[in-house]
């Protein structure tokens, strides 16, 4: 029972690489636990790019929000030198 535990453990922490040496140390007993591992590879994957993704578009919106402060006071600059031009 404890070893199907670890080796359960294993899978759920192990990189894709170690799912099929599990595999072929306990052939169809180790399966299923491949199976699930490779599963659980994935989600943490897709949740790390999810994770990723957001930031980049956080980061992103601040770096917009921040270059539209700019072009606002560079406009101002260049209404106020515009005007002083013409007086």
């Amino acid at each position: 029972m404890w070893r199907v535990m670890l080796l359960r453990l294993l899978c759920y922490l192990a990189l894709p690489s170690i799912l099929p040496i599990i595999l072929l140390l306990y052939g169809d007993e180790g399966a299923p636990m491949v199976v699930e591992g490779a599963a659980m590879v994935v989600f943490v994957v897709q949740v790390t790019m999810a994770f990723a993704f957001g930031a980049a578009i956080e980061y992103l919106h601040a770096q917009v929000t921040e270059l539209r402060t700019d072009v606002d006071r560079l406009r101002a600059e260049v209404k106020k030198v515009t005007e002083s031009g013409r007086n």
